[in-house]
């Protein structure tokens, strides 16, 4: 995944707080919307105290995202870059390593055909000398399939056996001359079989032994490759440990430092309300600057606020008192409506238990008049069954 740079974004802009901790400006003028809480200044004070918090937490916040990460925006772009770098470079010996594997290719494809193109004459000059010396004529079992065997054949001379007296031209290959010849011939051919097969042996001994140590180079390039780019792995993981290490150590040097900070400023502003405060107290009041000569900032309220104050109070109690009062009389219309309602139940309950009950009698009664009833009947049928007077119905 391509890695892109965070310090292309626009931060956004803090919004300005152009207030201080006591909720007036510098000219000691307060704000519209806490005009009317000049009497309580406590309450103006934490007012104030959020806003400048809200204020300072909405400066630091460049946009939404970083808000919630909080990092360094410049270190996490210098690792984008070196990640990039070294992504660049990574391709640029993944490029080098894939020309040398495309040259170790092409060198093994140029011997490969050396090889088939030395076997092919190889093969080759064995056809032309087996055309040459190695006829059917030059065989030594040419002569049991030989066609003109009789044509050949020529008539008993010197070298005939003793038996027969006479002697065959097969015969002159036992003298003593003749057999050294065909030795030495024999033996030399031998040893021309045999230096050839020795020097094919060596041809093919040194082809191998090229091969072997192309193969030993590239397997020694393989593996020193391989170890470089392993060192390499380690020292970049060694080298962003550490860059996470020291990230870290800023960053918590940094928090320590905003911590000292604000522990500073918040011990200013508690010695700044404690010295405006004590400066307050020489003066009963203070006058307006918008219009002189008009006292503002009592220590105390006048007579009309106090009593007016008094007035309100005495309104609130009342409306508790008569609130109370309205669901008390609610309760008790509740609990009067719920006694109703049990009753009504509780009658109909009754009644309907009564119902119950005299119907079930009624049932009762009429069961036990229809068992009666049957009882009879069937005495009567056995009694006319077993009486020997007629029936009168038949």
């Amino acid at each position: 995944m391509a890695l892109t740079s965070l310090a292309g974004m626009t931060p956004r802009t803090p919004r300005p707080v152009p207030f201080c901790q006591s909720g007036f400006d510098t000219a000691g003028i307060a704000y519209a919307d806490l005009k009317h809480l000049e009497h309580d200044p406590a309450l103006v004070k934490k007012i104030m105290n959020k806003r400048q918090k809200a204020a300072e937490r909405d400066a630091g916040m460049f946009s939404p995202r970083l808000a919630k990460i909080g990092l360094d925006v410049a270190g996490l772009n210098a690792q984008v870059a070196l990640k990039q770098a070294q992504a660049k470079s990574e391709a640029a010996n993944g490029v080098f390593w894939h020309r040398q594997q495309l040259l170790s290719t092409e060198v093994h494809a140029v011997k490969e055909a050396y090889c088939t193109q030395k076997a092919k004459e190889h093969h080759k000059e064995c056809l032309e000398f087996s055309i040459t010396n190695l006829r059917k004529d030059q065989r030594k079992e040419a002569a049991l399939n030989d066609p003109d065997e009789l044509k050949k054949d020529r008539a008993p001379g010197k070298d005939s056996s003793m038996s027969s007296m006479q002697y065959f031209a097969c015969e002159e290959s036992s003298s003593p001359e003749h057999l050294r010849q065909k030795k030495q011939f024999t033996k030399e051919w031998l040893l021309a079989q045999m230096e050839e097969k020795q020097h094919m042996h060596r041809h093919e001994d040194a082809v191998n032994k090229v091969h072997d140590d192309e193969s030993i180079m590239a397997n020694q390039a393989r593996t020193l490759a391989q170890q470089a780019m392993a060192q390499e792995s380690k020292e970049e993981i060694i080298w962003a440990a550490q860059d996470n290490i020291r990230l870290a150590q800023e960053r918590r040097e940094r928090q320590q430092a905003k911590k000292h900070r604000e522990q500073d400023d918040e011990r200013a502003h508690v010695q700044k309300v404690m010295d405006h405060n004590l400066e307050r107290a020489k003066h009963d009041y203070s006058l307006s600057q918008e219009s002189p000569g008009k006292k503002i900032d009592f220590k105390r309220s006048t007579y009309q606020e106090e009593q007016q104050m008094y007035d309100v109070n005495a309104v609130i109690v009342m409306s508790k008192q008569h609130a109370g009062d309205r669901e008390a009389e609610i309760d008790r219309a509740y609990m009067r409506l719920g006694n109703i309602v049990e009753g009504v139940l509780g009658h109909r309950e009754q009644t309907l238990e009564s119902s119950r009950v005299s119907n079930r009698k009624r049932l009762e009664e009429d069961n036990q008049a229809s068992a009666k009833m049957k009882r009879e009947a069937q005495l009567d049928t056995r009694r006319s069954y077993l009486s020997f007077h007629p029936d009168p119905k038949e």
